[in-house]
């Protein structure tokens, strides 16, 4: 809904790639125009 992400600081992505970077992963995003976008997180698995 547009009106409520203007609400919305968007900040939750920025931190989100931050914390994934930090930890050693990456953040994913892919855009569907029809769907919305997946978003994936990946971190290495320790042994």
């Amino acid at each position: 809904n547009v009106k409520d992400s203007l609400k919305h600081s968007g900040m939750g992505m920025y931190i989100s790639r931050l914390y994934c970077e930090k930890h050693g992963g990456q953040l994913l995003i892919e855009n569907e125009k029809q769907s919305g976008a997946v978003i994936t997180a990946v971190f290495h698995r320790i042994a």
